[in-house]
């Protein structure tokens, strides 16, 4: 089975990429235990004559990125079943969890979502909620790009400067608009 991905980029008026193929196996991305994504496992399930089952291709578009990390999220599922000394298991960080967050939530590889969740509520701090801001609007996480606002707003005075010269206006707009706006300074 094959996997498609291409991105592009918001208001590029569909300037796609070539796109990247990546060949699966059917039973380890629908039967990987928790690792399972839970979008191929109901597409790979159905009885119906679906056009990915047919064609043995799944054609998917993300944001760049969340195209970016999609091999990660494929390593992710794949760990257990990978026999190489020395492999270990993903590394998430501040510029990758994001991207994860978003393709665990799509596919619906629970597992991941769980643990990029925990990563991001203890990464998220006065050090990384513009990264974390920057990164949610770049992959249209709404719900991130909420909360990651209100730290940043509530640690805006003890924000570097330099940090905060990269903001837009429309997010220093929506930081100093924030309800918690300065409530942790002292």
């Amino acid at each position: 089975f094959a996997i498609e991905v291409s991105s592009a980029s918001a208001g590029s008026e569909q300037q796609q990429q070539v796109p990247t193929t990546y060949y699966v196996h059917k039973c380890i991305l629908a039967f990987a235990g928790e690792r399972k994504s839970e979008y191929f496992e109901r597409l790979f399930g159905t009885a119906l004559s679906v056009r990915e089952n047919v064609e043995a291709v799944s054609k998917i578009e993300l944001a760049p990125a969340v195209a970016a990390a999609f091999p990660t999220m494929l390593d992710y599922i794949y760990f257990p079943f990978v026999l190489h000394p020395g492999k270990k298991d993903i590394e998430l960080s501040t510029s990758n969890a994001v991207p994860l967050r978003v393709l665990s939530k799509y596919f619906g590889v629970r597992a991941l979502l769980k643990l990029v969740n925990s990563f991001i509520n203890a990464d998220l701090s006065e050090e990384t909620c513009i990264q974390y801001m920057c990164n949610a609007e770049e992959c249209n996480n709404v719900q991130l790009i909420s909360v990651a606002t209100e730290v940043s707003a509530k640690h805006f005075g003890r924000i570097e400067s330099i940090t905060c010269l990269s903001l837009t206006p429309e997010r220093l707009q929506r930081i100093v608009n924030a309800e918690s706006f300065n409530a942790g300074t002292d």
